[in-house]
């Protein structure tokens, strides 16, 4: 079956919320000190603003009408410590648990590869929990790597 992978749109910010629900789960079943209220999917207008910021994109994997995974990636413009600015930050890579494993992941990755070559924008990092294996692995297969590890001390 074909997928379809294009620009989010307003309409498609209720979707976008289903999905990072399952995202959600994910987090608080292994963070479970996380502030909830920080989570995705607290209404569309977290997905509104980022449609309307020039810096900032969804694109969004579609089969028959139904939103199945999404990549949200921003335009950082300042330098830090591992990069210098521009790059591409993957903000949030999620796919729908039914539909993982299927290769929509890298569609979506490499679609934000395609369009950082057409803003001239050649590094791009992302964060990955360190409990999640399976997208270690992923992201390492479409040629990521390491460059910084953060840790953590929960004090009882």
């Amino acid at each position: 079956m074909n997928t379809l992978i294009r620009l989010a749109t307003e309409n498609d910010c209720s979707q976008l919320c289903l999905l990072s629900e399952q995202y959600n789960k994910v987090i608080l079943r292994n963070r479970p000190q996380v502030d909830k209220s920080n989570l995705l999917g607290n209404g569309p207008n977290f997905f509104l603003q980022i449609l309307k910021n020039k810096g900032e994109v969804i694109f969004v994997a579609e089969r028959v009408n139904k939103i199945i995974g999404f990549i949200y990636a921003a335009i950082e413009t300042h330098s830090d410590d591992l990069a210098s600015a521009p790059y591409i930050e993957i903000a949030l890579l999620i796919v729908d648990e039914s539909y993982r494993h299927s290769g929509i992941g890298g569609s979506l990755i490499k679609r934000i590869h395609d369009w950082a070559i057409k803003k001239g924008i050649k590094v791009i990092h992302l964060a990955v929990h360190e409990f999640n294996n399976y997208a270690i692995a992923f992201y390492q297969k479409m040629g990521y790597k390491t460059v910084m590890r953060k840790m953590e001390r929960i004090l009882e």
